[in-house]
């Protein structure tokens, strides 16, 4: 075996059958050849057949007693109970997740991405409904990183289209290689990337509503944006700090104990200094608006006027909305409501998140820049079996993060 990164994957019918399998390759033989395409996977990456040998022995056990194994750092999946494409959760991060040369690195190594980032900045162009500020994202995106280039890229207008095009340009490279989600859940703008990937709308559609969200919502903020902060405690505490500063609501239940609220910046400074009188953390988010808000309510109507021109079609896949932490229906005029209410409504993701383990969603990838989501699905299914990956590969070497995610998604 070369030094090469290398996928192994040893089938079989059951836990004892995968290790049958394995003990063979183990002992110098060849594995037998019936069943090989059973519904259990031990998925594994390695380097050299050194490398092969020790982690088939350090694996064996766990198969052997089917035990999973979600060994992320060292690239090791078995799942005993495999859900497949029943269980398959694509999740799309909001602003926020941006920065400059956001999944770049992956050019390189997924086939296809290139061209479909490409070919999306492209129809872009094409559509006419590029601002001044951001005539063309790639160009943005693609430089080096610096303070600057990143302040430059949280401008709302430039942020949400430009999550926007490398997220959807990622999940279709993913689609036609063959993964087979059956749920989205986007995270705030991220709800529009989940409605184009379950089929809502058509990639030029997408962009153009992406660049129209982004500009309604920073003109919503006007001279006076307000602020946000994340608040790391039980909800019912950060609620009593929001009746004890005023002025703010909660715009993001992201985890059993995160929250993020919304609102006056002032209010965000009376909430900080409460906050810390009782010795609960709490961060202001750099942010361009009070997104989530009241702040944002004249978006509201310019969007839903907006969202009237676009066609929209019913999604294909269970596409979460936020509003309602349910997936939305066939009704365009009900999509076209829901996620115009949901520029001032909370962003329900806790409950988005059991709402998809209890229908069977059990491996959730992040299907875009940054691991927010993954952190947040792993804080809310705590130690219940599911499996958090983003595609993100962030320090790590993108041959090698790309190839355990397969291997996990094989084992999935």
């Amino acid at each position: 075996m070369s030094t090469d990164l290398r996928l192994l994957c040893v089938r079989g019918a059951s836990p004892s059958e995968v290790a049958t399998r394995v003990e063979a390759l183990l002992a110098g033989g060849r594995a037998p050849t019936d069943g090989l395409d059973g519904p259990l996977a031990l998925a594994i990456v390695v380097r050299d057949g050194d490398d092969l040998r020790k982690t088939l022995a350090s694996a064996l056990p766990s198969v052997r007693e089917g035990r999973a194994i979600h060994d992320a750092r060292r690239g090791v999946f078995f799942e005993p109970a495999p859900k497949g494409r029943e269980g398959l959760a694509f999740l799309c991060p909001g602003q926020g997740s941006q920065s400059t040369g956001m999944l770049l690195s992956l050019r390189g190594v997924v086939p296809g991405f290139g061209d479909r980032l490409a070919a999306l900045d492209a129809g872009d162009a094409a559509s006419g409904a590029r601002l001044a500020c951001a005539d063309s994202l790639l160009p943005l995106i693609d430089r080096p990183r610096t303070d600057t280039t990143d302040d430059e890229l949280r401008d709302t207008r430039r942020a949400q289209p430009a999550i926007g095009l490398v997220s959807l340009a990622i999940a279709r490279t993913l689609l036609e290689l063959g993964a087979r989600p059956r749920f989205t859940a986007g995270h705030s703008y991220g709800e529009l990337t989940a409605l184009a990937i379950a089929g809502a709308w058509d990639d030029a559609t997408f962009m153009r509503a992406s660049r129209a969200r982004g500009a309604i919502l920073a003109e919503a903020g006007g001279d006076t944006p307000g602020a946000m902060a994340a608040v790391f405690a039980p909800r019912a505490v950060v609620e009593t700090l929001l009746t004890e500063a005023g002025g703010l609501v909660i715009a993001n239940d992201n985890a059993p104990e995160q929250c993020v609220v919304s609102g006056e910046s002032d209010a965000i400074t009376r909430l900080e200094g409460l906050a810390g009188a009782r010795g609960v953390r709490a961060i202001r988010l750099r942010t361009a608006c009070a997104f989530h808000s009241p702040k944002m309510a004249p978006a509201v109507a310019r969007f839903r006027a907006l969202l009237e021109e676009l066609p929209v079609s019913a999604p294909q896949l269970a596409a979460f909305a936020n509003v309602t932490a349910a997936p939305h229906g066939d009704d365009p005029r009900v999509i076209r409501e829901l996620l115009a209410a949901q520029i001032v409504e909370p962003v329900r993701w806790v409950e988005s998140v059991e709402a998809m383990y209890a229908a069977g969603a059990r491996v959730f990838l992040e299907t875009g820049p940054g691991r927010v989501l993954t952190g947040l699905v792993k804080e809310i299914l705590g130690a219940r079996p599911h499996l958090a990956l983003a595609v993100d590969p962030g320090s790590r070497a993108p041959a090698e993060h790309l190839a355990h995610v397969v291997a996990a998604l094989v084992a999935a």
